[in-house]
């Protein structure tokens, strides 16, 4: 009887079941629950405990504040009054005897296997023989920048001691 209840108010919120009697907070939800509670109580009689295991195992005071809550809405929207008004007019359902289960998850999905050239740039083939890191000098004057640099300062110091020699010659 609460699972055929809890289905139709879904149904009319267009929400889901699951949704229903999760945990979630938002409004559209809070609503659905909230009429739920109600028709429960007014066209079942059952109690606040009852109805809060029913609707994912909230607490009776929860179920109370959810059903003055659905006594304002009804009071304030006459398309929703009609609406439980109708419900509550219907003969009353015998109890659910089938209980309503979310769908099996899928079945996870292989992974695609990636492209060859993708491959080639992620795992490069290794050399075939490992190239040997070149050998560090252990003085700068053993490199070709360090033997051009003392080229330049040769030739600086002679172009100076050749001006200094003009200048005593003067």
């Amino acid at each position: 009887m609460s699972l055929a209840v809890i289905q139709a108010v879904a149904r009319r919120f267009c929400v889901t079941p699951i949704g229903m009697i999760g945990r979630e907070r938002r409004a559209i939800l809070v609503d659905a629950r909230s009429i739920a509670t109600y028709i429960m109580r007014e066209h079942y009689g059952m109690s606040y405990p009852a109805i809060g295991k029913r609707l994912g195992g909230r607490d009776h005071t929860t179920i109370i504040n959810q059903y003055e809550r659905a006594k304002r809405m009804i009071a304030e929207n006459p398309a929703l009054a009609a609406y439980v008004a109708g419900h509550l007019a219907a003969p009353r359902l015998a109890p659910a005897t089938m209980v309503w289960r979310a769908p099996a998850p899928a079945a996870p999905k292989k992974p695609r296997p990636y492209p060859p050239q993708m491959l080639a740039t992620l795992f490069p083939a290794p050399a075939s023989k490992p190239v040997p890191a070149p050998k560090k000098p252990r003085n700068i004057d053993d490199t070709e920048d360090g033997k051009r640099a003392q080229d330049r300062m040769a030739d600086a110091s002679n172009a100076m001691l050749a001006r200094l020699a003009e200048a005593r010659a003067a």
